[in-house]
């Protein structure tokens, strides 16, 4: 991967009437309750009532959260008008999907208190990293916020922002739902004195899952190719939306998970508008396939894993053991985020990483997962700092600062003894490929007050 160096200047200029256009707040629980006096920060970088903003604000609190129940943060996110979530496996689904208005993750910039989410080589993001208990609110802005956030935020901003530790709080929580489906977990706040809090979590999701895909066949060949196996029956023809016909012959199994949360919060108060907090976050994600199913019989009607199937046209698909295995994924994550807060001078100061570590899969051809396999994993980095500086002079409101951000990957290719063992490594590593990318920016934003009802913002960004 070859390092590339530019720069872009975006420029964004917006002129609303507060009356007669403005943001909604649209809340998780119900669509039709709208909350036009919701205090956001995320549109204009400044905390201003969400009907005075100069963009589509939805806002899903904590409260909210509480009220559906729901397991994990694109649950939450799927109520938003505009966001469409394709991850329909829940918690144990490994795919990325999120739409906001036809712009996929990779055009989305998605913030956990301040750092960035997206991974540093698809731009996708790790939304199991995120403990759905320890969320205290979430922001989407939907449209370009590319003046004040980059590039990224071409489609738009989802901002997560975890609960404060100022104030005494204790929850212990416990679901269970079908599949064997758990949530469960302990969350604490304490406040030890007029300038020290700190708080804990933990948090464990795990379900047997459900059988999310089917194994199929499609290779077709003149005559079977592997010797001495059963002609095999019981495949079911379908054409898949890509117009190619198939055999579907049996399924990979439930797709489970196992994943543990950990999150821990310090903060501390010089004085009521001055302090400084410290936040971790450490996530460790595991999902793999169980009780792979066949529909092949061999001629005395007993299920089989190796045989072939001959079709009306006479020609003949193959079909063994590696067709009803599935990888194993795994990924741990862990963010840590300084943030300096000064109501004072307006100062905000954020400092942290993002360190998407074990990221990847192990694959092998055998369902007893006994046999050699692969692993291949791609490890980023997300190092990020970002300052800012407002200034309120009459109708003007000044927002200006920088941020650097350094993203690395690589790609690394192991062989395994045993495909189920990820720690099962024979000899050294293969590395594929891998870079770095290095943005510096800075940004202004002017927010001009015509009247009581009409203001222009301008912004204005360097990369």
């Amino acid at each position: 991967m070859k390092k590339l160096a530019s720069k872009g200047l975006l420029m964004s200029a917006l002129i609303c009437g507060n009356v007669l256009w403005g943001g909604t707040a649209i809340h998780a629980e119900e669509i039709g309750e709208y909350d036009l006096d919701t205090m956001v920060v995320t549109a204009t970088r400044t905390a201003q009532e969400n009907i005075k903003v100069p963009a589509q604000v939805n806002v899903i609190t904590a409260e909210d959260i509480k009220k559906r129940n729901v397991l994990t943060i694109t649950d939450a996110l799927k109520s938003i008008p505009g966001l469409y979530d394709a991850r329909v496996g829940g918690m144990s689904n490994t795919a990325n999907g999120i739409q906001l208005r036809g712009f996929g993750e990779e055009s989305v910039l998605v913030l956990y208190d301040g750092m960035p989410m997206n991974d540093g080589y698809t731009a996708k993001v790790a939304w199991s990293a995120i403990s759905i208990d320890n969320v205290e609110r979430i922001e989407v802005v939907q449209g370009a916020a590319s003046s004040l956030y980059g590039g990224r935020a071409v489609g738009g901003v989802i901002n997560i922002i975890s609960k404060d530790s100022d104030k005494d709080t204790a929850h212990v929580y416990a679901n269970y739902g079908s599949d064997n489906t758990w949530k469960r977990g302990v969350n604490f706040t304490k406040k030890l004195d007029d300038k020290w809090s700190l708080g804990f979590g933990y948090e464990n999701r795990r379900t047997d899952g459900y059988d999310r895909k089917p194994a199929f066949l499609y290779d077709y060949r003149a005559k079977p190719t592997h010797v001495n196996t059963e002609l095999a029956t019981g495949s079911n023809s379908t054409i898949r939306n890509d117009g190619r016909q198939v055999q579907i012959i049996g399924t990979p199994g439930k797709q489970a998970s196992k994943d543990d949360n950990y999150n821990f919060k310090i903060k501390h108060k010089f004085n009521d508008k001055q302090s400084l907090t410290y936040k971790y976050s450490h996530d460790k994600f595991k999902s793999f396939s169980s009780d792979a199913k066949t529909y092949m019989r061999d001629s005395s009607g007993n299920l089989i894993y190796k045989g072939y199937i001959q079709l009306p046209n006479g020609k003949f698909l193959d079909f063994n053991e590696s067709d009803f295995t599935d990888s194993i994924n795994y990924k741990k994550v862990d963010v840590h985020a300084l943030s300096y807060q000064d109501d004072i001078n307006n100062i905000k100061f954020n400092v942290g990483l993002t360190n998407i570590k074990d990221n990847g899969y192990s694959s092998g051809s055998d369902l007893a997962g006994e046999g050699s396999g692969t692993k291949r994993i791609y490890p980023t980095k997300a190092y990020k700092v970002d300052f800012q500086k407002v200034w309120d002079k009459e109708k003007h409101t000044i927002v200006t600062g920088f941020d650097i951000q350094k993203d690395t990957m690589d790609s690394y290719t192991y062989k395994l003894a045993k495909w189920s063992d990820r720690d099962s490594t024979i000899g050294s590593s293969t590395t594929t490929f891998g870079g770095t990318n290095l943005v510096e920016a800075l940004f202004i934003q002017d927010q001009y007050k015509f009247t009581d009802a009409f203001n222009m913002t301008v912004g204005l960004r360097l990369d």
